[in-house]
């Protein structure tokens, strides 16, 4: 105990000091000076020691008397020593209680309370903090919160608890808790499986509801009926037989004889097995059109549109992409046809994939308006053109008008065929057309030299007849050698009256009126009325419309026929063919064209003809096919290519081409084709430069996957020596990708 003020206390039970006195009543103790208390009050002074045989304490006028020496350590019975500075060196002084106020007891600090009690003691109105299952804090009262369990708030049929009352899961009360509690499994209600032997309560009898029958029950029912006398007129052991159920109107699973109208599942596109096939099913096989399919846009073709009638209508050209022939079943099929305005091109989706058409392999097919195709997928890298009206011009050999191929011929017609008649005397091999043939045998007939060797006045004889006719003559009285009116045999070479042109009765024709009526031409006038052509008209195989027009003029057919038109008229008006019926024609000034009419689809053109213009001609008017030959054969085609796959970048350039020929360009680059397989989302335009300087451009429109061509100043030349370019704009579309083009020129 340390204080610097007097302290007054009592020696009760013994009191336990930490620290030491330095003063009392304002004197410092010296060295083995002890505090005495006095027989007045018990209080603390100081009194002086001395020492001889033990320790003698004197107070005032009394002394003390001890029997041991003091000592350091704090032994029972011991006094306790000073050291060197007069303080107290032993451990704890002990006390039962000390008299004076709680200012007079001084020296001890806070951090001696708390190593004395081995913790921190708390102040008044601390705050406690408590954490765990419950949180919360205060000072004089703590509002608790529970923490949460980790089950959400609901109401629960099965709950888990822990030790503490807290609920851990919640859930559904399990099949196998019931299981549990009942000691046996329950049956569900719907549909029991039950097992062992169930019971069930007997029904009255007479009972015909859906109560459970037990089997007293069933044994009940049929003690008390009076049992089948017969079935299907047989009696005894009878047993069921196949004509007991057809004779209801069943079915045999072995080949069953349905009537009315069966249904069954319709069974997956391209299931290939023994399951029943619905009309469904077949119509979405591909073996009949299952739908009308409209298009207008360029894209590629899907499996869900095998089996469709697909029609372009789009606004001008298009590509519509095949997929690859793997990716479609052996024996499906697409059939496309082109009524738009531009040509179609079909294209294929697989790089190895090819177009068969019978000897010639093809990449692209193109229709033009009008046309159609048919295609069948062989499951591989092939598709055959097995039909269409584009078939013939992309296959080896060209039928007209017949079905019979001799296997050999490019050219196969029946019917009438028209050529240029060669010129009068020509002995080639050229065509001989029938005015040919007839102004030589005009130019031939000048006389008769001889009558049957004879000559001058010659008259016919009986043996001139015999001889022409290779047989005798059979006398008139000779009857029976003549034809019954009735349905008459007739033999040999008989003949008839030639009709007149046109005629249209049961009168018999002869190969004459037949000629004739093939190759006979019909003059047409018109003017500026609609014409309905006579029999005599629409009898004959060839029309020449004649007059010069003042109005457009609708000429009409019957709705069954083959025609050759030739359109002779003049004046800026136009002449339409039609049978009233279907599609219409219409026939140019200048044109020949063959034309069929049909009861359904109207008038048809089979082929077309015209005058072939003199070579080197660059007008409007018709090229035909002897033109473009004569006009390839002087010139050839010259394709400058170029493009970049994936990405284009800035100013690239996709064409550096050197010319080792005359090369002539056509204005707006006519004939030339682009394309991108990934279109732009903005314009993108590349330049066409020769040696540096801009002759065109190729455009991209935003969205297109195909190019629009343009030149500077029309049709241009590149000459030998020169160099052509194609580059990217400066700033490319990012979207634009893997484009290519070919500039088509004539080389010379």
């Amino acid at each position: 105990m340390a204080t610097n003020n007097k302290t007054d206390f009592v020696i009760g039970g013994g009191l336990q000091l930490g620290g030491y006195i330095t003063s009392i009543a304002g004197a410092t103790p010296s060295n083995g000076q002890l505090l005495i208390g006095d027989a007045t009050n018990g209080r603390f002074s100081v009194g002086s020691i001395s020492t001889s045989n033990g320790v003698t304490v004197t107070q005032n006028a009394g002394s003390i008397a001890l029997g041991t020496n003091a000592t350091s350590a704090n032994a029972v019975s011991t006094l306790v020593a000073r050291d060197a500075s007069g303080n107290f060196t032993a451990g704890a002084i002990t006390a039962t209680s000390f008299i004076g106020s709680a200012a007079q007891l001084t020296g001890l600090t806070s951090s001696q309370v708390t190593t004395a009690l081995g913790f921190t003691p708390a102040g008044g109105n601390s705050t406690i903090t408590i954490s765990g299952d419950a949180t919360g804090s205060g000072t004089t009262a703590i509002a608790l919160t529970l923490a949460n369990s980790g089950v959400t708030a609901g109401t629960y049929s099965a709950i888990t608890v822990n030790a503490k009352g807290i609920v851990t899961t919640g859930g559904a009360i399990g099949s196998a808790v019931v299981t549990t509690a009942l000691g046996y499994t329950p049956a569900n209600i719907a549909s029991p499986t039950f097992t062992g032997v169930p019971a069930v309560p007997t029904a009255t009898a007479g009972t015909n509801t859906t109560q459970i029958a037990s089997t007293a029950f069933v044994t009940a029912a049929v003690t008390a009926s009076a049992g089948v006398a017969t079935f299907n007129t047989r009696s005894g052991a009878v047993v069921l037989t196949s004509a007991d159920v057809t004779g209801v109107g069943g079915a045999l699973l072995a080949s069953p004889a349905f009537t009315g109208n069966p249904t069954a599942p319709t069974q997956a596109q391209f299931d290939s097995s023994t399951k029943l096939a619905t009309t469904a099913f077949v119509g979405a096989a591909g073996m009949q059109f299952n739908s009308a399919i409209e298009l207008n846009s360029n894209q590629t073709l899907s499996n869900t549109q095998i089996g469709g009638a697909i029609q372009w209508y789009g606004a001008s050209g298009g590509i519509l992409t095949l997929p690859t022939s793997a990716s479609v079943p052996a024996g499906r099929t697409f059939y496309i046809f082109n009524q738009g305005s531009g040509s179609l091109t079909i294209a294929l989706a697989g790089g190895s994939d090819f177009l068969w058409a019978g000897i010639v392999n093809y990449t692209t097919l193109t229709l033009i308006k009008g046309d159609s195709i048919f295609l069948m997928s062989r499951g591989t890298t092939e598709y055959d053109v097995i039909g269409g009206t584009a078939a013939n011009k992309y296959s080896a050999r060209q039928l007209v008008n017949t079905i019979v191929d001799d296997g050999v011929s490019a050219l196969q017609v029946n019917g009438i065929a028209t050529a240029t008649t060669p010129t009068a005397g020509d002995n080639t091999t050229k065509v001989a057309t029938t005015a040919f043939v007839t102004s030589a045998i005009t130019a031939a007939a000048t006389g008769v030299a001889s009558f049957n060797t004879r000559t001058g006045a010659v008259t016919l004889t009986s043996s001139d007849v015999t001889t022409a006719l290779t047989y005798t003559p059979v006398n008139p009285t000779a009857l029976a050698s003549y034809a019954t009116l009735a349905s008459p045999a007739l033999t040999g070479t008989p003949t008839t009256p030639t009709a007149s042109v046109g005629t249209n009765s049961t009168q018999l024709a002869s190969t004459a009126f037949v000629a004739s009526a093939i190759q006979t031409n019909l003059n047409v006038p018109l003017v500026a009325s609609n014409v309905t052509l006579t029999a005599i008209q629409y009898g004959s195989s060839l029309l020449t419309f004649t007059g010069a027009l003042t109005a457009n003029i609708t000429v009409t057919f019957p709705t069954q026929g083959q025609w050759t038109l030739y359109n002779a008229t003049s004046g800026a008006f136009t002449i339409t063919v039609s049978n009233g019926t279907g599609a219409n024609i219409v026939v140019t000034q200048g044109a020949t064209i063959e034309v069929i009419s049909n009861s359904t689809a109207g008038m048809l053109s089979s082929s077309s003809m015209a005058l072939t213009a003199t070579a080197g001609t660059n007008t409007t008017q018709t090229a035909t096919t002897a033109f473009v030959a004569t006009a390839i054969t002087a010139a050839k085609y010259y394709d400058v290519t170029g493009g970049a796959a994936g990405n284009i970048t800035s100013n690239q350039v996709l064409t550096l081409h050197i010319a080792a020929r005359t090369l002539s360009f056509p204005a707006s680059f006519t004939g030339s084709q682009g394309y991108a397989v990934t279109a732009p989302t903005a314009s993108s335009t590349f330049t066409v430069a020769v040696n540096g300087t801009t002759v065109g451009t190729i455009v991209f429109a935003a969205g297109s996957h195909t190019s629009t061509f343009t030149t500077s100043s029309g049709a241009f030349t590149v000459t030998p020596g020169q160099y052509m370019t194609v580059t990217a704009p400066a700033s490319v579309d990012t979207t634009l990708a893997t484009v290519a083009f070919t500039l088509l020129s004539l080389a010379t």
